[in-house]
């Protein structure tokens, strides 16, 4: 592509690369659900999109060294995960939010990019058996006092 155009369209290359791995995640509604059954409702979701959608995979790679992309991948946190995420907390919401993104991108990044061997072999159904008691507990359980 001319340069000439990624300015005029996307106003610069790394506009273009935050475009080009704008992501989706589709959520379920999470009002009045069960706390014990939200990581069973999320996980999935999020599994999806880590394993299947090569534009978050890039994205996340990308925001490890490119301002850029983190907040390209923060923004979209922010405007598509957190409001879903806000219904079934039951207080402190920000923390939480913020401390089950940090977790699910760790996890993310352990088993999609660093390929960490016993995390990578993990089927989705045995990494939602380890990982689901940490998500509920930091999106739904007892606050620290």
């Amino acid at each position: 592509m001319d340069a000439a155009l990624v300015i005029r369209y996307f106003g610069s290359k790394q506009d273009l690369f935050a475009t080009a791995t704008e992501f989706v995640i589709e959520l379920p509604d999470l009002s009045g659900a069960a706390p014990d059954l939200i990581a069973d409702m999320l996980l999935p979701r999020y599994f999806a999109v880590w394993e299947d959608d090569h534009s978050f995979l890039a994205l996340l790679r990308a925001a490890m060294t490119s301002r850029v992309a983190a907040d390209t991948l923060n923004e979209t946190l922010a405007t598509h995960v957190a409001p879903t995420l806000k219904a079934a907390t039951p207080d402190h919401a920000e923390q939480r939010i913020a401390l089950t993104d940090a977790f699910v991108i760790g996890l993310a990044a352990t088993r999609s990019v660093l390929g960490d061997l016993p995390v990578s072999a993990l089927s989705r159904e045995e990494l939602s058996r380890w990982a689901a008691p940490v998500f509920r507990q930091l999106l739904v359980g007892p606050a620290p006092s």
